[in-house]
């Protein structure tokens, strides 16, 4: 196998084998509702040929039950003592950069805990059903790294509540929409009522997951039409700019058009011409605000 090493892979592979986690579990998630090549060391088959069969565990999802298969895999690459095999680190890392912008991504991310598989999977499913709780779902599949992302860019006001939420891990990371690691270092103990409530944008994160991940995906798009990209900030922007159109339109191409001039000219909520489109007698006409935003003059949106 030929070695492809780069700053972020190297930060991974010797973080997961440091001195101060090797007494520790290491893993890696995997979501089976995601793809991989058959070929890829990866392929949950030839996992099963290689690792011992207690280092798989199926982590139950709700919904799924029915179709274990269909579940994520937690497969433990190291126990305590144990030495994790860089050839994992580095096609689950390639692996992840590749499915960024994928709807359903295979690698969730790599978790470094004090918990044994079989323990370690019910408290991944425990955490799935109390963050349900608060947003009146029956289960939140919280691992999806867009959704993990969403949940805790959401959660500014109170940026120890994820740290908190994952406590059962020692250490958590992920790759986020724009490539990056993203390290999660948690707190050994809740405390107080922190995980009893979730902030407002991280509860419509959740909630418009779905909706948010094609919105980001196509102003993606636009940026690389026009040279640009995505900064660790585009995502976080993106949402709340969503959530502000979502509170004033219904449509969904409306919300999103409305968003996306968001993003090009700040917020428009209370801008003179958006807020008299927005404020029409003719309620027949507002099927037309599409249309109407964007036969503005561009003087007139950039009048706060």
């Amino acid at each position: 196998m030929i070695k492809i090493m780069t700053s972020e892979l190297s930060f991974l592979y010797q973080q997961l084998n440091h001195q101060d986690n090797a007494h520790y579990y290491r893993y890696l998630l995997l979501d089976m509702l995601g793809e991989v090549n058959e070929l890829s060391v990866l392929y949950l088959a030839t996992l099963k040929e290689t690792f011992a069969k207690e280092n798989i565990t199926v982590v139950p999802r709700p919904e799924l039950r029915h179709d274990l298969n269909a579940c994520p895999h937690l497969i433990c690459l190291a126990t305590p003592g144990q030495m994790v095999d860089f050839e994992y680190v580095q096609n689950s890392f390639l692996e992840a950069k590749q499915e960024v912008l994928f709807n359903k991504r295979y690698i969730c991310g790599w978790l470094i805990s004090e918990h044994p598989p079989q323990l370690m999977a019910e408290l991944i499913l425990q955490a799935g059903i109390n963050l349900g709780t608060l947003i009146n779902q029956r289960f939140v599949p919280f691992y999806e790294p867009f959704k993990l992302q969403l949940l805790q860019e959401g959660n500014h006001i109170c940026p120890d509540w994820i740290e908190r939420y994952l406590a059962f891990t020692k250490r958590y990371f992920y790759l986020d929409v724009t490539v990056n690691l993203v390290d999660i270092s948690t707190k050994r103990k809740p405390s107080g009522d922190v995980l009893m409530v979730l902030a407002d944008q991280a509860t419509f994160n959740l909630s418009e997951s779905h909706n948010l991940f094609y919105l980001y995906a196509e102003y993606v798009e636009i940026l690389a039409d026009e040279g640009q990209y995505p900064d660790k900030y585009t995502l976080s922007q993106l949402s709340e700019y969503y959530h502000i159109a979502s509170t004033l339109l219904t449509a969904m191409s409306d919300r999103y058009l409305l968003t996306i001039y968001c993003m090009r000219y700040g917020d428009l909520s209370k801008n003179p011409a958006v807020l008299a489109l927005l404020n029409r007698d003719d309620k027949s006409a507002i099927n037309d605000f599409a249309q109407a935003l964007i036969e503005l003059d561009e003087r007139q949106l950039i009048i706060k």
